[in-house]
C-alpha cells in the first residue's frame, strides 16, 4: 500500500476513536458504555459482563432498636424520678450532684434539658415528686445533720424557688408528703409536710437516735423502722400505724430489711456470717435463703409476689457487713435476681456485668410501669442506668 494511502487510512481511524471517546465522554449512560464496549470487543454482540452488585441503603437498613440496658447520665446523680410531663411525654428527672441543677431526659430521643440552674451547694441527696414540679435536697459535709431544702420549679423562669428549709437525719418525698427525721431530746422524732398547705405534721417517735425507715403511703402508716445497719450494733424491727409502736420478732447484729405487706427480706449475722431470711408476717415462719441480700439495695415489685435483689456471685460477705459497703471499701458487680416470695428461689433477671461491660454497684433501684423500665444508680460513680423491660 502507498505511503499516501496508509496516512490517509490512519487518519480516518483516528478521527473515527475521537468521535467515539467524545460520545462516550459527553452524551452516553454509564449502561451504554459497557454495552458498546462489549459491542466492539465482541465484534457487535452483546455479551454483558455481569455489574458489580454494589450496596445501596436498602441494603444496609437502620437499626432502630436501642440496647436494653443503658447508661442515661455522665453526671453524677443524686436523686431521680420518672415523670410524665404536660403533653404526655415520657421524661426522667434528676437533681446533679453538687450543683443541685435539675434535669430532664426524654425518653425516646435521649435529649437532655437543663430545666433550672438554682445551685444548691454540695447537693448530696435528692427526691423528685411524681409530677415534677416539687424537689427535696439536702446538702452536707462530713456531719450526721443535712440541711434540706424543698423547691418549687418555675417552668416559666426555670429557677428552683426554695419555700422550706430544716435540717434533718433523713428524708423522704412521697405523694403528697414529704417526710423527715430530726434527733430531739435523745429521741428520733419523725415529721411531714402536706406539700399542698406545707402544714407540718408530727409522724412517730423512736427511742433510738438513728434509724433506717421505709415510709408508708400517708402520715397513718404504716411505716417500719429499724436501728442503723452495722455489724456491731445489734438492730430490730419496728412497725409504726398512727400512735402504735409494735417490735417485731426479727433481731440480729447488721441487722437490714424489706418489709412487704406480707414477707420480710431481712439479713442478719448468723455465725459471724451475714445470712438472709424471709418472714411471714401472717405465719410467723422464717426461712433461709440460698443467697445473701443488702436489704437497701432491693426492690419489691408491685402487684407480685417478687423482689429484685442486686447480688455479686463473686463475693462473700464478710462478717462487717453492711459498714464496710457504706464506707466504701467494698464494691460490687451486680447482677438483678429476681427472688419469687412464696418459695424463695431465685433467677438472674439480667447480668449487668456481661449486658455493659461495668462493674455497677447497684443503688436506688427503681420500677416505673409507664417507662416498662427499671432504673438505678451505680454507687461506683452516681451515674443513672436504665433497662428496659416488660416486667
Amino acid at each position: 500500500m502507498k505511503k499516501p494511502l496508509l496516512i490517509i487510512f490512519g487518519i480516518i481511524i483516528i478521527v473515527i476513536l475521537a468521535v467515539v471517546w467524545g460520545y462516550l465522554l459527553f452524551f452516553a449512560k454509564a449502561e451504554d458504555n459497557v454495552d458498546m464496549f462489549n459491542n466492539l470487543v465482541n465484534g457487535g454482540a452483546v455479551d454483558n459482563a455481569p455489574l458489580l452488585n454494589l450496596p445501596n441503603e436498602e441494603d444496609f437498613p437502620v437499626n432502630l432498636e436501642r440496647p436494653p440496658l443503658r447508661q442515661l447520665t455522665t453526671r453524677p446523680v443524686a436523686g431521680f424520678n420518672e415523670v410524665i410531663d404536660d403533653n404526655g411525654n415520657l421524661e426522667i428527672y434528676f437533681v446533679e450532684m453538687g450543683t443541685g441543677h435539675l434535669y430532664s431526659i426524654n425518653s425516646n430521643s435521649g435529649e437532655e434539658r437543663r430545666l433550672s440552674g438554682t445551685t444548691i451547694i454540695q447537693a448530696r441527696e435528692a427526691y423528685i415528686s411524681d409530677d415534677g414540679n416539687t424537689v427535696a435536697i439536702v446538702n452536707y459535709n462530713n456531719t450526721k445533720i443535712k440541711n434540706l431544702s424543698l423547691l418549687r420549679l418555675d417552668r416559666e423562669n426555670s429557677p428552683l424557688i426554695e419555700v422550706i428549709t430544716d435540717t434533718v437525719l433523713d428524708f423522704y418525698l412521697k405523694n403528697n408528703y414529704l417526710f423527715f427525721t430530726s434527733m430531739e431530746g435523745g429521741n428520733l422524732v419523725a415529721y411531714a409536710y402536706e406539700l399542698d398547705t406545707l402544714n407540718k405534721k408530727t409522724v412517730f417517735t423512736l427511742p433510738f437516735s438513728e434509724a433506717r425507715i421505709q415510709w408508708g403511703e400517708s402520715i397513718a402508716g404504716p411505716h417500719y423502722a429499724y436501728p442503723k445497719a452495722s455489724y456491731a450494733l445489734e438492730g430490730f424491727l419496728y412497725k409504726i400505724e398512727g400512735s402504735k409502736l409494735t417490735r417485731l420478732p426479727l433481731e440480729g447484729f447488721g441487722f437490714s430489711a424489706l418489709v412487704e405487706e406480707e414477707t420480710i427480706l431481712f439479713t442478719k449475722l448468723t455465725d459471724q456470717a451475714p445470712m438472709s431470711y424471709f418472714y411471714n408476717q401472717k405465719t410467723n415462719e422464717i426461712k433461709a435463703l440460698n443467697q445473701t441480700y443488702l436489704p437497701e439495695k432491693c426492690l419489691l415489685i408491685e402487684n407480685a409476689l417478687n423482689i429484685m435483689c442486686p447480688y455479686d456471685p463473686n463475693i462473700t460477705l464478710p462478717y462487717q457487713m453492711p459498714d464496710i459497703w457504706y464506707q466504701g471499701k467494698l464494691s460490687f458487680a451486680d447482677r438483678l435476681l429476681l427472688i419469687d416470695l412464696v418459695t424463695g428461689t431465685s433467677n438472674i433477671f439480667v447480668d449487668i456485668l456481661s449486658a455493659s461491660g461495668r462493674e455497677i454497684d447497684v443503688m436506688r433501684l427503681s420500677y416505673d410501669a409507664n417507662f416498662k423500665a427499671f432504673f438505678f444508680t451505680n454507687k461506683n460513680d452516681n451515674s443513672l442506668w436504665m433497662y428496659e423491660n416488660n416486667y
